[in-house]
């Protein structure tokens, strides 16, 4: 699995192995939720990225999105 870590003020994800799986380059990491998607912030502004670190959903997010049975209900804009 892979964890939110910390590096220079910028979040990333690491392996089980401690090994950069994503490099820190984000504003705020939340823990995987055992989904495809994984919460992320850049800004003042949460998206999802894909466990390669593709966005899923670009940031504009408002909130955390809550995830149920694999799937999440968002609001996007303001």
């Amino acid at each position: 699995g892979l964890a939110p870590a910390r590096l220079d003020g910028k979040w990333g994800y690491i392996d089980q192995k401690g090994s950069w799986a994503l490099a820190p380059t984000y504003a705020g990491a939340l823990p995987p939720e055992n989904y495809d998607a994984l919460v992320v912030q850049e800004g003042q502004a949460i998206g999802l990225i894909d466990r390669e670190g593709n966005w899923r959903t670009r940031p504009g997010l408002q909130g955390v999105p809550q995830f149920y049975s694999g799937r999440s209900l968002m609001e996007q804009g303001g």
